[in-house]
Parts: structure tokens; C-alpha cells; sequence
């Protein structure tokens, strides 16, 4: 609150609370104008016990009413801006964990690839899935919308659930065994790099179903097809090899299942659809791992630390972690650090399978990380925006 006496004319306001009071002084004197009013404002900031004040020095001349909405607004902090400044920070710590985790998990998808893309898809991903079973379970509880549902908005929600978790299961289950099946025919950390175009190919699809795509995006797209050739095409052939167009191809359903869960994500609970989304499609993986592949026990457990990383950590810890860095971070910026989940695998790939890339590749990958940022950099808010917007 106020840290003042009425008849002083200084008075310690907290910086969440300045621009409320600021606004209406303005409207009070350039808008509604009454008679006898006036007020004089300067403005110095001071640094106090590592906390940041505005020092609000004014000549004011309120009436009662006035004081006292004043008052009701500085009485409202709970917040300093150092304490969002602190809790921002840990939640771009948590997404950042969350992109080395996803990175490095395609050294693991690299080791597993051992067992068939099938079966170490298949029980990596249903492991995922039922580990995210606790965390719907602990969020469901805490939502309060879902407690005081009704039984038929409840079947209501389950049956959206239930549709969005299929069809993003589908997609999952089609982009991870192209992923799985083409990381045999090619590195590690050309494949991060080869699937975070998905960034990209999300906005192109989008044309076609009537959404607007920026400029931006479009010389993204020339900057990340210079460098898939830099790093996918030798000996001046235009043909993509064939491990980096499985890749490539795993990237357009990851797009198609981010534009799913676009759609569904208003509509239902992100934490139930993914965990739908990974038993589906981890389900699909066990089938095919019985129909195309002869999977041993013994061989199973010797790969048991791939399997573990690739379901535990790079699914249901990953994602939780995204889900609590995600509620103080903008969402742009989110995308930006989770994007860096590419170079991740790059580090990773040449400490643990001490892959090394030519000069040409590396120019290549730093192409395609160039147009990822790119593409995610926020639009510029053209001029005079606000005031037609008004």
C-alpha cells in the first residue's frame, strides 16, 4: 500500500501499481477535465533493499472518492516486480531443461534404434503415456471446473479428449517410426535439426486451411531449404538422402499433430490429450513391434536405460516441465528456448556418439537454426495499431 501520510507529498509505490493510478490522473486531467483539479507529476526510480519503487512526487488535489480508488490500488500489491523477474527466470530454466532433455533424447533414440523402430518406439512411448497417468490424475483434482462439472460435461469433455488424443496419437505415431527408422540412415544431430523445421512447415500448412502466413516465414523457408541441402545433399546431387527425407517427412506429421492439438487445446485438457495421444500411439507401435519385428526380452532389458530416458524423461517429465515453465513465460519466447532442443542434440550427439559433422554441415544445421528462430520472432505491431483497434 501507501507508505504515506495525506497532507506529505511523497509517496512509495510498489512499479506493478503506477501505471493504474498514472492512467486515471491522466484521464482526470486531459479527459474528464472537472473543475478545480489539477496535477503535477514527476517520476524518479530508486533501487531500496534490492526492490525496485517508483517515488511518485505530486502536487494532488483529489477529493474523497479519488483517495480513496487510489488507495484500493496500491492495496492490491503482492507481487514485486523482482519476485516475476525471479519466478520468469526459473521457468526459463525449466524450458530450457525441458530442450536439453528433448535433444539429448535423440542419442537415446539413436542407441534404442537397435531393438527396431517399432519396438523401441512402441514401449517407449506407452511407458510415456502411463507415466503421465499420475499427472492428469494430480491436475484433474486441482481444477475446480472439472470438479464442479456435471456427469454429462464431464462425458462432454472425455469424448473431446478421447477424439483429440486419437488423431494426435495417429500423427505421433506415423512422425516418431518415420523419426526412428530414418536416425539409422543418418546422425543424430542432423536429425534434430532436420525435425525442428517443423516450426516452419506448422505456418505453410496453415495457408491451406485459411490462416495468414508472414513474410518472415516465407524467407525462413528459402534459408532452411539452403541449409537441409548443405547438410543433406552430396556431391552436388538435388536428391535427398534417404535418411534425411524420412526425417523430413517425420517433421510435416509432427506439424500436422502440432495443428490437432491447435485446434483441440481450447477445447479440453492439454496434460489428458497428450496422455491419450502417447497410449495411442504407443499402443500402435506395440502392434507393429508383433506384426514386423521379433522382440526379445534379454535384448529389451540391456537397452533398458534408451528406453527409460526416451518414455520417463523425454515424455512425462519433459513435458510437465514444460507445463509449469510455460504459466510465466510468453509463449514466443517459450518457442524460442525450446527450439535451442536442436542444438541440444548436436552437443549431445558429439559427446556421447562422437558424431562429427563437415564444415559444410555444421553451416547447414546453423542455417536451419537461423530460420527456426526466425520464424518464431514475434510481428511487428505496425504503427497507429492501438488506436484502430480502439
Amino acid at each position: 500500500g501507501i507508505s504515506s501520510v495525506l497532507h506529505q507529498d511523497t509517496h512509495l509505490l510498489p512499479l506493478s501499481h503506477t501505471v493504474s493510478i498514472l492512467v486515471m490522473i491522466l484521464y482526470r486531467n486531459y479527459v474528464y477535465k472537472p473543475p478545480f483539479y489539477s496535477t503535477k507529476i514527476r517520476i524518479d526510480c530508486q533501487v531500496r533493499s534490492s526492490d525496485l519503487w517508483i517515488v511518485l512526487r505530486a502536487d494532488l488535489f483529489f477529493d474523497t472518492m479519488d483517495f480513496a480508488f487510489i488507495h484500493l490500488e496500491t492495496r492490491d500489491s503482492e507481487k514485486s516486480l523482482p519476485m516475476k523477474i525471479k519466478k520468469r527466470t526459473q521457468s526459463n530454466l525449466l524450458l530450457l531443461l525441458t530442450a536439453f532433455i528433448w535433444g539429448s533424447a535423440f542419442v537415446a533414440q539413436k542407441v534404442g534404434g537397435a531393438l527396431g523402430p517399432f519396438t523401441y518406439n512402441g514401449i517407449r512411448t506407452l511407458l510415456g503415456g502411463l507415466v503421465l497417468i499420475p499427472v492428469v490424475l494430480l491436475t484433474q483434482r486441482a481444477d475446480s471446473g472439472w470438479q464442479n462439472a456435471t456427469p454429462e460435461e464431464r462425458k462432454a469433455q472425455w469424448k473431446i479428449v478421447l477424439t483429440a488424443g486419437i488423431l494426435c496419437g495417429l500423427m505421433h505415431f506415423i512422425a516418431s517410426s518415420l523419426q526412428q527408422i530414418g536416425i539409422a540412415y543418418t546422425t543424430a544431430s542432423k536429425a534434430g535439426f532436420i525435425t525442428s523445421l517443423y516450426a516452419i512447415i506448422v505456418p505453410i500448412i496453415s495457408v491451406f486451411i485459411g490462416k495468414r502466413i508472414r513474410p518472415i516465414v516465407w524467407i525462413s523457408c528459402v534459408i532452411s531449404v539452403a541449409g537441409l541441402y548443405l547438410i543433406s545433399m552430396k556431391g552436388g546431387s538435388f536428391t535427398l538422402q534417404f535418411g534425411d527425407l524420412l526425417i523430413l517427412l517425420c517433421a510435416v506429421f509432427f506439424a500436422l499433430q502440432i495443428l490437432i492439438i491447435d485446434h483441440y487445446s481450447p477445447k479440453c485438457s492439454g496434460v489428458k490429450m497428450s496422455c491419450v495421444q502417447f497410449l495411442v500411439s504407443g499402443t500402435l507401435g506395440v502392434i507393429c513391434m508383433f506384426i514386423f519385428e521379433t522382440p526379445h526380452p534379454a535384448i529389451i532389458m540391456h537397452y533398458w536405460f534408451s528406453i527409460i530416458y526416451g518414455g520417463v524423461f523425454s515424455t512425462g517429465i519433459a513435458y510437465t516441465l514444460q507445463i509449469i515453465g510455460q504459466k510465466n513465460t510468453p509463449a514466443t519466447e517459450a518457442s524460442l528456448i525450446l527450439c535451442l532442443e536442436a542444438v541440444f542434440s548436436a552437443l549431445t550427439s558429439t559427446l556421447f556418439l562422437h558424431e562429427l559433422l563437415s564444415v559444410r554441415e555444421y553451416i547447414g544445421c546453423a542455417l536451419i537454426f537461423s530460420a527456426v528462430i526466425l520464424s518464431q520472432l514475434p510481428e511487428k505491431q505496425p504503427a497507429g495499431a492501438v488506436s484502430r483497434k480502439k
